[in-house]
C-alpha cells in the first residue's frame, strides 16, 4: 500500500446561509486499489466558466459539497491501473466531465478514470495546453466547424459573450484567418475585451434583446457563434442571412428560448450544437494540431493571466464576487 499526499482545493457550502468558502485543504489517499485508473502530479491547470459555476453552487453543474472542482490538467503520472499509462508518461484531461459530479483537477495529486486523460500530442507542450485548456480547445473546434459551412454572400461574422475566455479566444482564431468578427457583449463589459485583437463592429446585448422581433430582423450576418443561449438565441436567428449558420457553445443566460419558425423556412436557418466532451480521440488530436498550426505561444500568452494554486481560494472569491473582474484565461501552476 502506498499512501499518497496531497494538497486540494476545497469549495464548502454553508447549510445556513448558502453561501460557499474556499480553501486549500491537506490530504492523503491509497489510490493503488482503483481499476482502470491513472494518478497524476499535477503541472498545470486552467479556470474555466464551468468551474466558476461549480463554485457558486450552480445545480446544473455540482450538486454536492464539499467539493473540488477543476476540469483541465496536465501531468506526470505516478501511478496506473491502466494499460493505457506508465509512471513517468506526461498526460492531460480537457473538456471531460471532471470537477462536476466526481471530484475535478484542482489538486497537487489527481486519481481519474484513465480514459478522461490522454498522451500529450507530439510538438505541444504542458503549458501550451493549459494556456489554451477546454477554452481554447472548444474555440478550435467551432472555428473548425465553421470552416466546413457555406453561407450566402461575404462571411460576416458575429460572437456573443466575447469577453468571455472562450469568446476571446475565438476572435484570436477568426482573426487569424483574416476575419474581424463583430462581437456582442453586455454595455459595461468593453473594457474586459483585449484591444489587441480586430473586431468589426460592437452590439450590445440590452439593445439586441429590446429590439428583438419574434420573426424576421434586418439580415445582418451569415455566421453567429453563440456562448450566451437563453432568450438571446430568437433575435440572433433572425439577424441571419439566407443560409446562415448559428453555433452554439453556451448557455449563460438560460438554457431555454422561444421562436418563430421564419428564419428556418424563409431563410434557411441551421442551428450547429458545440459539445467539446463528445468528440473522439482522434478529433481531439486534430482540433489541437491546428492550435499549434493557428496562434503562436505569446498570442495565448496576452490572453492568459497566470497564478500559483495556493492563491485560488483568494482568485476565487474575487471571481464569484466582482461580475466586472478580469475576465482573461487563467493558467495555474503547481
Amino acid at each position: 500500500m502506498t499512501v499518497i499526499s496531497y494538497e486540494e482545493f476545497i469549495v464548502s457550502r454553508d447549510s445556513h446561509s448558502a453561501s460557499y468558502s474556499y480553501s486549500i485543504q491537506k490530504s492523503s489517499d491509497d489510490f493503488s486499489s482503483l481499476p482502470n485508473s491513472v494518478v497524476v502530479s499535477s503541472i498545470y491547470s486552467s479556470l474555466n466558466y464551468k468551474d466558476i459555476l461549480s463554485c457558486t453552487g450552480h445545480p446544473g453543474v455540482t450538486r454536492r459539497y464539499p467539493h473540488r472542482p477543476g476540469t483541465d490538467l496536465v501531468g506526470t503520472v505516478l501511478e496506473s491501473t491502466s494499460e493505457l499509462y506508465s509512471p513517468g508518461d506526461l498526460v492531460y484531461t480537457c473538456a471531460y466531465p471532471l470537477g462536476t459530479s466526481m471530484h475535478g483537477t484542482f489538486s497537487t495529486v489527481v486519481s481519474s478514470p484513465a480514459n478522461y486523460f490522454q498522451l500529450i500530442p507530439k510538438l505541444l507542450s504542458p503549458r501550451f495546453l493549459m494556456l489554451l485548456g477546454t477554452a481554447g480547445f472548444t474555440a478550435g473546434n467551432v472555428a473548425l466547424k465553421c470552416r466546413t459551412v457555406q453561407a450566402t454572400g461575404e462571411p460576416l461574422y458575429l460572437v456573443s459573450g466575447a469577453t468571455s475566455s472562450t469568446g476571446q479566444f475565438i476572435v484570436l482564431l477568426l482573426n487569424k484567418l483574416g476575419i474581424a468578427p463583430s462581437i456582442l457583449i453586455r454595455a459595461d463589459s468593453l473594457h474586459l475585451f483585449p484591444k489587441h485583437l480586430r473586431i468589426d463592429s460592437v452590439f450590445n446585448v440590452e439593445d439586441i434583446m429590446a429590439g428583438q422581433t419574434f420573426g424576421l430582423g434586418k439580415s445582418r450576418f451569415s455566421i453567429i457563434i453563440d456562448l450566451l443561449g437563453g432568450p438571446l438565441v430568437r433575435p440572433l436567428l433572425s439577424m441571419l442571412y439566407n443560409s446562415g449558420h448559428l453555433f452554439s457553445i453556451g448557455n449563460i443566460l438560460g438554457s431555454k428560448f422561444e421562436c418563430s419558425l421564419l428564419p428556418f423556412f424563409q431563410r434557411g436557418v441551421t442551428i450547429h450544437g458545440i459539445n467539446s466532451e463528445s468528440c473522439t480521440s482522434d478529433y481531439r488530436s486534430y482540433v489541437w494540431s491546428y492550435l499549434r498550426q493557428a496562434v503562436e505561444d505569446y498570442e495565448i500568452e496576452m490572453l492568459n493571466r497566470s497564478v500559483d494554486f495556493t492563491s485560488l481560494p483568494l482568485l476565487l472569491s474575487s471571481i464569484t464576487s466582482d461580475a466586472r473582474a478580469d475576465s482573461r484565461h487563467v493558467l495555474i501552476g503547481f
